[in-house]
């Protein structure tokens, strides 16, 4: 047995070729998959409330939420590979209605991916957009505390100063 086999059972499974075998498997691993990503836009659409409402606190808690779901959704994309490695002739095994039934997995976990995938690009500039503004009043409360303690100088305790065309 090969250290790959000993560690992604799936892949014996799909070494003998016979759907009994793998589809099961295959199975488990996508419904679950397509589980988590459902929680993954769950979450992402709570990412992009907090972005929008400026909630530091909730949003660092929802990005450690949903890391521990992309680490799980990366090990079963990775438990999938000799799969997708072989995939036109295990389907190629499979009746119309089991391949459609695969087929309708991937392709609901591939919509919701892509909505999380949308929805974080609209909220990273939503984010650079705010970090942009911070900066920018940071930097007027720079030139404004500049300006002050520049005046504060020349006129702490000298008074008032006129001079003539003289001098």
């Amino acid at each position: 047995m090969t250290q790959s086999t000993m560690n992604n059972p799936l892949v014996a499974d799909i070494e003998s070729g016979d759907p009994v075998r793998w589809l099961p498997r295959m199975h488990k691993l996508l419904d679950e998959q397509c589980e988590l990503c459902v929680g993954l836009d769950s979450l992402s659409a709570r990412q992009t409330q907090a972005v929008g409402i400026g909630d530091t606190d909730a949003l660092l808690r929802i990005l450690g939420q949903r890391q521990t779901i992309i680490d799980r959704v990366a090990e079963i994309g990775g438990a999938l590979e000799p799969f997708r490695d072989r995939k036109d002739a295990l389907l190629g095994r499979l009746g119309p209605a089991q391949r459609e039934g695969i087929v309708q997995r991937v392709g609901k976990i591939a919509a919701l991916v892509e909505s999380v995938r949308a929805r974080d690009d609209a909220d990273r500039i939503t984010l650079e957009r705010m970090r942009s503004n911070v900066a920018d009043e940071l930097a007027n409360l720079s030139r404004v505390k500049g300006a002050a303690a520049a005046y504060a100088a020349h006129g702490a305790g000298a008074g008032a100063r006129f001079q003539d065309r003289n001098g």
